[in-house]
């Protein structure tokens, strides 16, 4: 008797435990709380497969718009919580294959080689996990040292900062090629990329690296990247920016969260290419995150052209009078003496900017329907070759005289018409 009544107290007991409560129909999670934007039209959303196959998630940046200023930069967590790394990298970006120097007895190799070291286009890049920071360093650039380009992981597009830093110009993407190549902003289209993985390559910088093959309409180029822990994604801003130079969406899956691209080969499908080589890397603890905020808390948008910049010589007075190391008569009339300089008069009657290779070396830049004089060349005989700043297109090398002149696109009348 006393078993059952223990038995009746506990079948009560469980039936006294509260059940969970249903779920009512209007309490359920909305279908719009997991919903995924849809990707914007011009720019499909494309994840980023890392080595270890795992994808880099989140929203798509968005582009940037050239006719628009953005709104201040709100701190990201590295800004606030001043923990995150920053890297300092040293880049090289030449041409895959400059003129070489003439033969002759009168070449000045020492000053060409020094003066071609000195021209070397260097680049001064200072990256937070989620910023970056593009400085002009020294050699042959179209724009004068000092300026910068700034980018944002959750944007794409780059922000160019004068060297006061008073100002500011919006890029979108598409808008890098133009400005390196010939100090304008056009945006020029972009088109699918083809890229192909294929596995480690070596080592640079003394860290190991992977290769990655992209094709594109516009050229065709060979990556070697590397892991950096605590990048974050500096180094697929800095991949974007290669990818731009190719005319590629800048969402191409190419660079992983903690990747660096340490070099790479572009070659046009035209002719030539470049090399984007980096020298050094290393961390800083001297330079203030917040000094890499896009934009940069002291500039002003202005939607302005660049300034007008004249056309110019990269080689220094020097430097013009040592590519040859004597002067040499070219003509029927011999050298007055005491006097063995001359001017060569460099002219461009085509609607796109050209530099003057002379002697191997990149002596001047000049614009559309532009003219600059080298002054003080030894009399004598030059080797000359035009090309355009990223070396896609080029004329075949010519032999001119100093003193004297040459202008690319000119056009020969011909004899007059007969009457």
């Amino acid at each position: 008797m006393r078993f059952v009544s223990l038995l009746l107290l506990l079948v009560a007991c469980r039936g006294s435990q509260t059940d969970p409560p249903a779920v009512e129909p209007d309490a359920q999670t909305s279908p719009q709380a997991n919903a995924v934007p849809a990707p914007l039209a011009s720019e499909p959303q494309t994840a980023t497969t890392s080595t270890t196959g795992q994808l880099d998630a989140g929203p798509p940046p968005v582009p940037m718009r050239g006719d628009e200023a953005l709104s201040a930069d709100a701190p990201p967590r590295e800004i606030r919580d001043a923990q995150a790394p920053v890297y300092t990298m040293e880049i090289a970006l030449r041409p895959i294959d400059p003129p070489a120097p003439p033969k002759a007895p009168e070449i000045g190799a020492v000053t060409i080689e020094s003066a071609r070291k000195r021209l070397d286009p260097r680049l001064m890049v200072d990256m937070s996990p989620t910023r970056v920071r593009v400085q002009i360093a020294s050699g042959a650039w179209l724009l004068t040292e000092g300026w910068q380009l700034r980018s944002r992981a959750d944007r794409y597009g780059y922000v160019l900062v004068s060297p006061d830093e008073t100002t500011y110009r919006v890029l979108a993407p598409g808008a890098l090629r133009a400005l390196i190549g010939e100090r304008r902003l056009d945006v020029a289209p972009v088109a699918a990329a083809e890229i192909t993985m294929n596995g480690e390559s070596g080592r640079r910088l003394g860290m190991k690296t992977r290769r990655v093959d992209v094709s594109s309409r516009s050229a065709k180029a060979t990556f070697e990247i590397a892991r950096v822990d605590g990048l974050g994604e500096a180094g697929q801003m800095l991949g974007r920016a290669l990818l731009d130079l190719m005319s590629a969406p800048p969402s191409t899956p190419l660079i992983a969260t903690d990747e660096l691209p340490l070099h790479a080969e572009l070659r046009w499908t035209t002719r030539g290419g470049l090399v984007y080589d980096a020298v050094s890397l290393s961390k800083r603890a001297d330079l203030a995150l917040a000094s890499l905020t896009v934009p940069p808390t002291s500039a002003a948008f202005s939607s302005d052209p660049l300034p007008n910049q004249p056309s110019g010589t990269f080689l220094t007075q020097s430097e013009i009078t040592g590519l040859h190391t004597t002067a040499v008569e070219v003509g029927p009339t011999p050298l007055p003496p005491g006097d063995s300089h001359a001017t060569l008069t460099l002219g461009n009657a085509t609607d796109q900017l050209r530099v003057a290779w002379v002697d191997g070396v990149p002596a001047a830049w000049v614009l559309p329907r532009g003219r600059v004089d080298l002054v003080g060349l030894l009399r004598g005989r030059y080797q000359l070759e035009w090309r355009t700043f990223l070396g896609d297109a080029a004329e075949p090398p010519v032999t001119v005289t100093a003193p004297g002149a040459n202008e690319l696109g000119a056009v020969d009348s011909g004899p007059p018409a007969a009457k």
